[in-house]
């Protein structure tokens, strides 16, 4: 079973470089692709194979990914809206313009106009771990000085936000 692994493991390697390096790369920048690749093999996996060092846009989709992380690794369904959050900022980059559009089979989205999530290549600035196995829900209060968290299992956790 390892040797059909490691294989598999190769032959995924071998697929994103070649694509990396052929006329076909616009792959790289086709959100649903990215999410089929998710899906199919895991935010770890395509995070390493994912060719960071092509260019300026490969870098902000890897920075992307490597931001949602947290996220996809629970729901790598919501790849492609991770992505059009965290890539806004770079809407007029040619390479990533389909980040900005979102499926339009999928009922009601929010689709954010402005950089609301940390945008790839900018820096983080919090990470929140929560008491219960995840975070459902958030708000900021208004003076934008804390977070409650509402996390499963009924936690409710308020965060500071300078200190976390």
């Amino acid at each position: 079973m390892r040797i059909i692994v490691c294989c598999s493991a190769f032959l995924y390697f071998w697929v994103f470089c070649s694509i990396a390096t052929a006329q076909d790369r616009a792959l790289l920048f086709d959100p649903e692709w990215i999410e089929e690749q998710v899906i199919r093999h895991g935010i770890d996996f395509v995070i390493q194979a994912y060719p960071a060092n092509f260019g300026e846009s490969e870098e902000r989709v890897h920075q992307a990914l490597d931001l949602s992380r947290h996220v996809l690794r629970r729901h790598p369904e919501y790849t492609r809206r991770q992505l059009q959050a965290r890539l806004v900022a770079y809407s007029d980059d040619p390479n990533l313009a389909a980040f900005q559009e979102l499926p339009t089979d999928e009922g009601v989205q929010l689709r954010s106009i402005w950089p609301s999530f940390d945008q790839a290549g900018g820096p983080l600035v919090r990470m929140i771990e929560p008491i219960g196995s995840q975070i459902e829900t958030i708000a900021i209060t208004a003076d934008v000085q804390r977070i409650a968290a509402g996390s499963t299992g009924d936690i409710a956790e308020l965060y500071d936000m300078q200190t976390g």
